[in-house]
C-alpha cells in the first residue's frame, strides 16, 4: 500500500523492517531507458525502461508503465509493470494485479493480487527456513577398526 506524503510528492512505503527508511529516494520516470548495473540502498522506482543487473538491500518498485529486464537482488520489490528475469528478494516479493513476471522468483514471501501474470518458478521459504536448510547435516564420526582386524583390500 502506497501513501502519498502532506505534499503528495513524496512516496512513503509501508515498513518491512523496523527503523528502514522506505522513502523512494529515486525515480526512473517512463522517459527514461536505462542498461548496466544498477546498486542502490533506500528504495528505487522505475516507470521506464531498465535493461542489466539491479542490487541492493532497500525495496524497488518497478511501476505500471516499468518494464525491467534484470537479474533482481533485493530486500524487498512491488511490481506492477513488467520484469523478465529471476526475482531474489530477502523479505517480500509483492506482485500487483498489473504485474507480468517471467522468471524465476526466491523470496522469504510472497503476495500474488488476483489477474497476475507470472510464468517461473517460485521458491518461497521465510530467512530461518533458508538457513536451517543450508545448514550441512553432522556426519558420524569414523569409527577405528576393532583391534587385530585387518582392512580388506589389497
Amino acid at each position: 500500500m502506497e501513501v502519498l506524503g502532506k505534499d503528495r510528492s513524496e512516496l512513503v512505503l509501508p515498513s518491512l523492517e523496523r527503523g528502514r527508511d522506505d522513502r523512494v529516494a529515486t525515480t526512473l520516470s517512463e522517459d527514461t531507458e536505462f542498461s548496466g548495473n544498477l546498486k542502490f540502498e533506500r528504495a528505487l522506482k522505475i516507470e521506464g525502461k531498465f535493461k542489466g543487473d539491479l542490487t541492493s538491500t532497500g525495496t524497488l518498485i518497478v511501476g505500471k508503465t516499468g518494464q525491467v529486464e534484470a537479474e533482481i537482488k533485493v530486500g524487498a520489490i512491488i511490481v506492477e509493470g513488467k520484469i523478465a528475469g529471476n526475482i531474489t528478494a530477502g523479505e517480500l516479493v509483492d506482485l500487483r494485479s498489473t504485474a507480468q513476471v517471467h522468471g524465476d522468483i526466491t523470496a522469504g514471501k510472497i503476495k500474488i493480487e488476483e489477474g497476475v501474470v507470472f510464468v517461473g518458478r517460485a521458491d518461497i521459504q521465510p530467512q530461518s527456513a533458508r538457513s536451517e536448510a543450508r545448514r550441512p547435516e553432522p556426519r558420524p564420526a569414523a569409527q577405528p577398526a576393532p583391534a587385530g582386524k585387518e582392512a580388506k583390500g589389497s
